[in-house]
């Protein structure tokens, strides 16, 4: 038989086989608790980190102070401000305040008789600039630019990471090496018209230049940035001057962020990155063909590489701000059966019957001691002790006698990946039972969920309750377990029956 396809039953076998995951214990846990719970370091430092603003030669610095130590957010001549053109590529151009040093709260003329005027207010680990621009003209003028440019750095490596912040609203840079890091944002109610970061040579001639122009590939290498504004003026006192506002945060800035990963295929679809705390809601990007894998269609996004099924097929909402940790999603891909189109009718059939034969010969899957419920906030849970649900959740219920050791633990990473967005997932057992590293690292990239654990121990049954963002890694043991008696130690419990 002359194959000219890639058969699927590689697919259905891959997706009907169960991880290949240490057997979990069932046998009753000795509940020991580890009195070191550490083995992570977190270099970013907490101390208080007051921002400032000055002027530096031609432009002005945006920096942080930090126990005496100045935290500079660029090298050179610090934010240079043009109105009016960008000078050509290659050329310095001239500054706002031409030869001179620069000033603050000085209006600076261009021709045309349109003057801009920049001052400053520090408040905390924030610093505001903001732009007055005034027409003294006497005729109307529409589409005048006023921006400021820089050669980037912060707390001195001037190749830090750099990128776009809320889906390009702002820029960011962060220093991985010590946690210090930028941002840059319009103040609210505002946007920027022009935003780029790229190489530092370029940044005079692009300080007008909007973002799908900027250069993405900055890993390791000296980068700039640049904003501005595109504003129309009129010649009555309410519409002659108009302001705009940059707001600059300096320190120990968190960021989170959403990445897209290819999972096997080819292609790239740009991540989000939002500062961490902050409310922002963040859509899922849809694969509209960025991301490929020959002989394979995109099936969605899921939260593990080998996940069973999507979390996501795009449009949907995230908070990440508040998620508080950092959400790769993987592409998942369905085989495309025949796809070679001098495959004959005969020959896909011919091969249908032998995977059929084969699907046949093995035992089947037997889902006989699961029971996976759906509850809508205010619903009656199924565990009718736990009352009304007080969001969207999904509870497994699994009879140990009845299920294998890899059944147990791909229902719960499944039941994990499923939750909704802030869902709570509630796993009971009718004795008790332990968690592998595989069902703890699926909860750990669910931050967003609340975990329940109901389990029976000698004869009484028993609730554990992990709060949403909870480290789940610290619950393992030195063997990379958590046995729900261990778990019970650790976080308490509460009896219900």
């Amino acid at each position: 038989m002359n194959l000219k396809y890639r058969s699927v039953l590689a697919l259905g076998m891959s997706a009907a086989m169960m991880m290949q995951a240490p057997i979990v214990a069932f046998a009753v846990d000795a509940g020991n608790v580890p009195t070191d719970q550490s083995g992570s370091q977190d270099t970013t430092s907490t101390t208080t980190i007051t921002a400032g603003v000055e002027t530096k030669d031609n432009g002005f610095e945006v920096y942080g102070m930090e126990g005496g130590t100045k935290i500079n957010s660029t090298c050179g001549q610090g934010y240079l401000t043009y109105q009016g053109e960008a000078p050509e590529s290659g050329s310095s151009g001239n500054t706002i305040d031409g030869d001179n040093a620069f000033q603050f709260d000085t209006a600076y003329p261009s021709t045309g008789n349109i003057q801009t005027k920049i001052s400053h207010a520090e408040s905390g680990d924030e610093v505001k600039i903001t732009y007055t621009v005034t027409n003294n003209s006497g005729t109307a003028v529409n589409g005048f630019k006023v921006g400021s440019a820089a050669d980037a750095k912060i707390n001195g490596n001037d190749a830090a990471q750099i990128g776009f912040l809320n889906e390009g609203a702002g820029i960011y840079m962060l220093d991985d090496r010590t946690g210090k890091a930028f941002t840059l944002l319009p103040a609210e109610e505002q946007s920027f018209d022009g935003i780029w970061y790229g190489d530092y040579s370029g940044y005079r001639s692009h300080v007008f230049d909007n973002k799908d122009k900027s250069d993405a590939e900055m890993q390791n290498k000296d980068s700039a940035l640049a904003y501005s504004w595109t504003v129309n003026l009129g010649t009555e006192d309410t519409n002659k001057t108009v302001t705009r506002t940059a707001v600059f945060k300096i320190g120990n800035i968190e960021l989170n962020q959403i990445s897209y990963d290819p999972n096997t295929g080819e292609g790239v679809i740009a991540g989000t990155t939002v500062v961490n705390g902050s409310t922002k809601k963040v859509v899922v990007k849809t694969n509209n063909g960025e991301m490929i894998k020959e002989g394979y269609n995109f099936a969605g996004w899921g939260l593990s590489s080998d996940a069973a099924a999507a979390s996501y097929h795009g449009g949907e909402e995230i908070d990440l701000g508040m998620l508080g940790k950092d959400l790769r999603l993987y592409a998942l891909w369905q085989l495309i059966k025949a796809q070679d189109p001098d495959v004959t009718i005969e020959e896909v059939e011919e091969m249908i019957q032998v995977e059929e034969t084969i699907r046949e010969a093995e035992p089947p899957v037997s889902t006989e001691g699961i029971n996976i419920i759906s509850t809508s906030a205010g619903n009656a849970l199924p565990t009718t002790e736990l009352g009304n649900a007080v969001a969207e959740t999904k509870t497994v219920s699994l009879e140990l006698s009845k299920v294998t050791p890899e059944q147990y633990v791909e229902v719960i990473r499944n039941t994990v990946q499923s939750v909704p967005m802030q869902g709570v997932a509630v796993i009971e057992t009718n004795e008790v039972a332990t968690f592998d590293r595989h069902i703890i690292e699926a909860m750990a990239e669910r931050p967003d969920v609340s975990y329940t654990i109901v389990f029976k121990d000698a004869g009484v049954k028993k609730k554990v309750v992990i709060p949403a963002g909870f480290d789940v890694l610290s619950l393992l043991d030195e063997n990379g377990y958590c046995g729900f008696l261990r778990l019970a130690a650790m976080l308490g419990f509460t009896i219900i029956e």
